[in-house]
């Protein structure tokens, strides 16, 4: 049996959707008060990153759908902006569902790993309801073993919580183990589990983030896996 186990993301690594901070101000421009575009667009990205932040200091886990909810309170309560926490649900299941799509090369990608044995687990900032929608929708479920997201790990990557989950999947095969993602937070699950970290950077930022390889989609991970 091929040994070969790859950890994948799916937000901006299968799936690729519109940006949650213009989903967000877009929303808040379209009520009263209606302010610019690029002011709103940049405090939606401040108080964002502010809350998530400050969130460490918290004690409870809260979900995607709650963060976004968090933020939008903030926003009316901190930035004058109306109040649309109660929209939520339907920016994120917007955003990350309804106008989700795979990325070319991602159902080849998947046939091909699936065709050669390759096992593959799904590791993912995302609340489960969510995910078993966009598994539906992009008819994709079939290629993994496990899935593991954060709403049901009660942890976000790269904690070391979110971490062990992963874990059993490695013991005594680090060298065979591959976790791809597209952002800095999946580059460091690999590095903690000690397995290959592969960095899929789509806009050729030109970042590696201590990645140890960066591909440009995922058709380029597949020589690095030894497959064709």
């Amino acid at each position: 049996m091929n040994s070969l186990t790859v950890f994948l993301d799916v937000g901006g690594t299968l799936l690729d959707s519109p940006d949650l901070f213009t989903a967000i101000a877009d929303n808040l421009t379209n009520k009263p008060n209606k302010q610019s575009d690029e002011t709103t667009g940049n405090t939606v990205n401040l108080v964002l990153e502010t809350f998530m932040k400050e969130y460490k200091n918290i004690k409870r886990f809260i979900s995607i759908e709650g963060i976004i909810a968090a933020t939008l309170t903030s926003l009316a309560d901190n930035h004058g902006y109306p109040d649309i926490a109660s929209y939520a649900h339907d920016i994120y299941y917007d955003v990350f569902l309804h106008k989700s799509s795979l990325f070319p090369e991602t159902l080849s990608f998947l046939d091909t790993l699936h065709n050669n044995d390759v096992t593959m687990i799904i590791a993912s900032d995302s609340d489960t309801k969510i995910m078993e929608q966009q598994l539906i929708k992009h008819h994709f479920k079939k290629y993994f073993t496990e899935i593991f997201t954060s709403d049901l790990v009660k942890a976000y990557k790269p904690s070391d919580k979110f971490v062990r989950y992963l874990e059993k999947y490695t013991f005594n095969n680090q060298e065979n183990c591959y976790f791809v993602g597209d952002n800095k937070q999946d580059v460091e699950c690999g590095n903690k589990l000690g397995i290959n970290s592969v960095l899929v950077d789509r806009k050729n930022s030109k970042e590696k983030m201590n990645a140890d390889y960066v591909i440009h989609d995922l058709k380029e991970l597949l020589p690095i896996l030894g497959l064709k």
